[in-house]
């Protein structure tokens, strides 16, 4: 791998991984990873959570399952280990996106713009807290753009992926015509959160040779919390360093790769001494290792298809899969059986997700939609609760379809019927 771009493929490579673990299940029903970054199950087995939404949810007296509880306690001890802020760098799809708009700042040849606090991250953390406890509301996760964003690529619904398009876009826009790193840099209260819960983390940059440096200043020009190197890069006289200790730090190598002296690389924080007389390559790419596959657990944080509360339990409704197309089926005559039998669905549904945010059956069968798409409109019934009030929306106990609708299918009987009926005589 060529010098100057290595942790810049990792980065990316890392991001579009997570993203390809989420979206793969809804693209092709190969499920690896059902949920988004608030909240997932892996494989059936490995549930992860976002501690700051679980953190919410307790300040708003709700206390989540025993599962939820068990995710955000791995992806504290995770990221406490590896360093917080990796998943701002090496999980965040966010970071693409104001990653791209510091470059485009850089060959417009923009100003800084708007000074900024960076410490105002941390109070717009401590607003989050305080407003999941006045509210009794996971608050923050309504307008929270990485829950946003993930959910609209995941889902793929026009409401979602239409919220997510334009709060990406006003980050974006934001991040060029403001203030250079203005979102990441100095107000997401989850970068806040993510880093004081890895400030004693294991796995620092190090300026291990940082008697080479020729102050070429291209580490303070490319780093996006520019603040964290002059102490381990300058701190010799003083005994500081040369390990960034800074809980700001994003862990994410730019320094890394753009330094034509090496005088930064990766190492353990509490290693102060060998470190500055250079750490060997076959640890560096240990510790690299180590990085990768820790982040493989812990990096699929995240609002919540796999943990959502839904009215049949904490799983979203699945449906079975019917058939293989989505055409019509053929040769069978009959819609209903018996009285009062919900239709037979003709075309296949499994695809179709229905959970609480999201139903793939009302995009084409409830008003409007029904006309533009040519298919059968949802009966009033479907509108009214128990006590035959109308509503303005499909009541609850209609909602998950497939609890009465089924695919039509023509399909032998797995064990011949032998039953013959008995006459009645009086």
């Amino acid at each position: 791998m060529s010098k100057g771009v290595k942790w810049l493929l990792i980065r990316r490579a890392s991001q579009l991984g997570f993203l390809a673990l989420f979206l793969v299940g809804p693209l092709t029903g190969m499920w690896i990873v059902k949920g988004t970054l608030a909240s997932s199950l892996t494989l059936g087995v490995l549930p992860l959570t976002d501690p700051l939404m679980v953190l919410q949810s307790l300040l708003a007296r709700h206390v989540p399952e025993a599962t939820a509880l068990l995710g955000a306690a791995l992806v504290l001890i995770a990221y406490a280990l590896l360093g917080g802020r990796l998943y701002c760098s090496f999980v965040c799809p966010l970071n693409m996106v104001t990653d791209f708009a510091a470059w485009l700042r850089r060959r417009l040849g923009l100003k800084e713009g708007l000074g900024l606090d960076r410490r105002l991250r941390y109070w717009a953390l401590g607003g989050v807290l305080v407003a999941a406890a006045a509210t009794g509301t996971i608050a923050w996760e309504f307008v929270n753009p990485v829950t946003i964003l993930h959910r609209g690529l995941v889902t793929g619904g026009i409401l979602t992926g239409g919220a997510a398009l334009l709060v990406t876009a006003a980050i974006f826009l934001f991040d060029l015509g403001v203030s250079g790193n203005a979102w990441c840099g100095h107000l997401c209260p989850v970068g806040a959160f993510y880093a004081l819960v890895g400030e004693r983390s294991l796995i620092r940059v190090v300026a291990q040779g940082r008697d080479a440096c020729n102050d070429c200043m291209d580490c303070f020009t490319v780093c996006p919390e520019r603040q964290v190197i002059a102490p381990a890069l300058r701190g010799a006289a003083k005994g500081v360093g040369p390990v960034i200790l800074s809980r700001d730090c994003t862990n994410c190598g730019r320094c890394i790769d753009v330094c034509s002296k090496d005088v930064f690389n990766f190492g353990l924080r509490f290693r102060n001494e060998q470190l500055a007389r250079g750490v060997t390559a076959v640890k560096t790419k240990i510790i690299a290792i180590a990085i990768a596959v820790c982040l493989g657990f812990a990096g699929i944080t995240g609002a919540t298809a796999a943990d959502v509360k839904g009215l049949r339990g904490s799983s979203p409704d699945t449906v079975d899969k019917a058939s293989a197309t989505f055409k019509v089926m053929e040769g069978t005559k009959h819609a209903r059986y018996f009285r009062d039998q919900p239709p037979l669905v003709p075309h296949a549904v499994e695809k179709y997700d229905i959970d609480l945010e999201l139903n793939h059956c009302l995009r084409c069968h409830e008003w409007p939609n029904s006309d533009k798409e040519r298919a059968p409109k949802l009966s009033d019934n479907h509108y009214m609760d128990r006590n035959g009030v109308k509503q303005d929306r499909v009541n609850g106990n209609r909602y998950f379809c497939t609890q009465c609708h089924v695919s039509q299918v023509e399909a032998q009987p797995l064990v011949e019927s032998t039953f013959k009926p008995v006459t009645m005589t009086r």
